[in-house]
């Protein structure tokens, strides 16, 4: 096997650490046809999503062999799960845990910004990606230099349930054509019918996260040139009043107040501005 190849698949062990499974789990899995190593018996990367949904079914009480009776009648099919999610990225060499200890009093931090975001936080001895180390370690150590750690984790709970509610909204507008299409349709239906009906939506789901991205970098542009504008214009208004300067006679400032231009909030009333 080429290094190219290898490095875009995992081990069972990988694989497992991934999803915070054991690897008998994977084992278990690989034996029942629900995942598939290649003949170097690594595994594809999507194979995180389909462990993790199976894991999911049997923790609401639906057996994995049920599962499986279905995808083979041709009911279900968890083949293409993986194509509804960004790839899962790469595990980490160390725990959750030992990742959190290298952190030092950061990794507190880290605890408390999933907690604020709504986030579970992972088993001890399971692995997070390589990209969500670097997230973590880089939001902690924001929040440590900016020494307003309450204020902080208030944002991070405000973009936590901004999201998750728009993550729910965006999951009830696609169940509105299941309906139309009928409950045999709903679910994880069959490779056939997801070919036929669901690859846009499939797409859809994969390109939310960077349209998340794009549509908040311009809201925030927005929020900060409003706000930065309007403090500043408050800021000399109140500085020539002091002083007893022109200004003074031809302005007055605006009192201080949730709306006033000193707070960031009254951004959220100014009409929208031109894409730049």
């Amino acid at each position: 096997m080429d290094g190219e190849r290898e490095a875009g698949t995992l081990t069972a062990d990988e694989l497992a650490a991934l999803v915070g499974d054991g690897a008998e789990r994977i084992a278990q899995l690989t034996a029942s046809g629900v995942i598939t190593p290649d003949a170097d018996g690594r595994y594809a990367p999507g194979d995180a999503h389909r462990v993790r949904v199976v894991d999911g079914f049997e923790a609401a009480g639906l057996p994995l062999e049920v599962l499986i009776r279905a995808q083979d009648a041709g009911l279900i099919s968890i083949a293409y799960y993986d194509e509804l999610h960004p790839p899962p990225g790469r595990p980490s060499e160390r725990t959750f845990r030992a990742f959190l200890d290298a952190l030092g009093s950061k990794g507190e931090l880290v605890g408390a910004s999933l907690g604020a975001m709504g986030i579970a936080a992972p088993d001890p001895t399971s692995r997070l990606t390589v990209e969500d180390e670097a997230f973590l370690t880089e939001l902690a150590t924001m929040m440590e230099s900016a020494g307003e750690v309450d204020l902080m984790l208030r944002m991070l709970r405000q973009f936590g349930e901004a999201t998750r509610r728009a993550s729910v909204g965006a999951l009830e507008t696609y169940a509105e054509p299941i309906e139309r299409l009928g409950p045999e349709f709903a679910g994880v239906p069959s490779r056939a019918v997801y070919d036929q009906y669901f690859l846009p939506w499939a797409r859809i789901a994969r390109s939310v996260p960077g349209m998340a991205e794009w549509l908040t970098s311009k809201h925030l542009t927005r929020a900060i040139d409003a706000y930065s504008i309007e403090a500043t214009e408050a800021m000399l208004a109140d500085s020539a009043s002091s002083r007893g300067g022109p200004e003074a006679t031809r302005r007055s400032p605006s009192p201080i107040s949730p709306a006033s231009p000193r707070s960031p909030r009254s951004a959220a009333t100014r009409p929208p501005r031109r894409l730049r």
